[in-house]
């Protein structure tokens, strides 16, 4: 009965979905080189040297901040594979050795795509009929021609007044483009070596590790003249998704420093904010190996933004950087959408956030603050739609047709809503019984939205497809998503599809 109701909603929200008109989005994207995994190909790399194994061993054990080696490399893929996780490491431009490593070992990829948040984020907005401003610090023209050519505009100052250009026609003849390898690895591959305890791990989902490029010239900010009419840029959008600031560095060349450019950035967010007041930003949190670069930005852009993105992975190097030893202590024992929630509780109490958004295998957790201008009910509408979005993307592995909404999207539909999801959503409503709030569990399991004094706590089941495509851009697509589609408002008013606990739980 429930799997019914939950399924039926996900069909209405996705019939029903309002989304914002415009959007500007920065400042990261890239070409994305994909490899399947091959456990025969990365075994041939053992064979060639005797002593991989025991510096893949060193390198497990004592991960590094960036790749800086094969042996790094194998060891970011196993860790990866062995928990099933998403994992990002980076590989800086001065390491040429490497980079020609790369190229020479996985001459052929699988495949080439979009990739980087804001080039997956944009070509999405474009195919459901969002206008997407977008501003890349590089830009060239192998990285232009792979965006789509609906809707899609970048700003370009003319006398200090803003023009948008297509963005095929705004591209920079000297600008790098910037190659992403993604690993991709399915549930039940295994790793073909054993590297801890003598055995060989099977991973236990479907997911990938990137080693990301750093060309030169790769910082997220705007450039003098664009900076001029950020001012004209916030006029015209409804919102704004920004990603890539794991692309600061600690310190460059020319002696500045992280904080010099976070600096930077948080200017040119007021400028942004300057000229429209009900601006909604929200910031992707990508994982960022380096602790010191990672703090700087939760710290200094937080409070510029009212919205955060994140995965199962990240809300943990988000909570170690805010010191918040308990939750990391209760989420890594028992990871699931209560733990989940106290995690993003303490975020929010601290970062003051509005909106936080988390995405995990199987359904959605949402904190929202009653400040932030959206009713719980659309809010908890677009999860859904972005839960479609997220399922029709790792069913197709990518949107290719002009008319999504009426061909791929309705693929999506016939996924339906995650067993995983809705016993998350049980367990939830349980655990906060178990705590003391009471509540109509019954009116929550139908609509899973619990209401307190100053915020919203909203967990909605989503969709697993079966047998995955691709993950690459999913999070990304489903963060996004969820972001802009939550414009429509509830015809019958919202209270009645919110659950009021008679106590306020702590």
């Amino acid at each position: 009965m429930i799997a019914a109701i939950w399924n039926q909603r996900l069909i209405t929200a996705v019939e029903r979905a309002r989304l914002a008109h415009n959007v500007f989005c920065a400042y990261n994207a890239n070409i994305d080189a994909k490899e399947y995994i091959n456990a025969q190909k990365i075994h041939v790399a053992f064979l060639k040297d005797p002593y991989l194994v025991d510096r893949v061993k060193a390198a497990v054990k004592n991960p590094p901040d960036e790749i800086r080696s094969p042996a790094d490399f194998l060891a970011g893929l196993y860790l990866a594979m062995k928990e099933g996780k998403s994992l990002q490491w980076e590989i800086r431009e001065k390491n040429r050795e490497m980079l020609e490593w790369f190229d020479e070992y996985f001459e052929n990829p699988d495949e080439t795509r979009m990739g980087g948040q804001t080039g997956i984020i944009a070509n999405l907005l474009s195919i459901l009929g969002v206008e997407a401003i977008v501003y890349l610090p590089l830009l060239s023209k192998k990285q232009a021609e792979i965006f789509r050519k609906e809707r899609i505009f970048v700003p370009v100052n003319k006398n200090d007044v803003a023009e948008f250009l297509p963005i095929q026609e705004a591209y920079r003849e000297k600008d790098d483009t910037k190659i992403n390898w993604v690993f991709e690895f399915r549930e039940g591959g295994k790793f073909p070596v054993p590297i801890e305890d003598n055995e060989i791990i099977i991973a236990p989902r479907t997911n990938r590790f990137i080693v990301a490029s750093r060309p030169p010239g790769l910082i997220p900010v705007c450039d003098s003249k664009t900076e001029i009419i950020l001012p004209q840029i916030g006029e015209r959008v409804d919102r704004v998704i920004l990603g890539g600031y794991q692309y600061l560095r600690q310190r460059y060349p020319d002696g500045k420093t992280c904080s010099d450019y976070l600096d930077i950035i948080t200017k040119h967010l007021l400028m942004l904010k300057s000229k429209n007041l009900l601006l909604r930003l929200h910031m992707e949190f990508a994982g960022i190996p380096n602790e010191h670069i990672r703090k700087d930005i939760l710290l200094k852009i937080s409070p510029q933004i009212n919205s955060l993105g994140l995965n199962e992975v990240e809300i943990l190097m988000a909570l170690e950087i805010l010191e918040c030893e308990d939750e990391i202590e209760m989420i890594k024992a028992n990871e699931n959408a209560y733990t989940l929630y106290l995690g993003m509780l303490k975020m929010a109490e601290l970062l003051g956030l509005e909106r936080i958004h988390l995405h995990n295998l199987g359904y959605h957790v949402l904190y929202l603050n009653k400040c932030y201008p959206t009713s719980a009910y659309a809010a908890r509408n677009a999860l859904l739609y972005a839960s479609n979005i997220g399922a029709t993307r790792a069913l197709m592995g990518d949107f290719y047709s002009r008319r999504p909404v009426s061909y791929e999207i309705e693929i999506g539909k016939t996924v339906s809503i995650s067993y995983t999801g809705l016993k998350q959503l049980e367990f939830f409503a349980d655990k906060m019984l178990k705590e003391g709030v009471k509540f109509d569990k019954d009116k929550f399991m139908d609509e899973g939205i619990l209401e307190f004094d100053k915020y919203y706590v909203i967990i909605a089941p989503a969709q697993i497809a079966p047998y995955p495509q691709s993950t690459v851009g999913i999070g990304d697509s489903v963060s996004a998503a969820a972001f802009v589609a939550d414009e429509a408002r509830d015809p019958h008013g919202e209270k009645e599809h919110c659950v009021s606990p008679e106590t306020e739980h702590i």
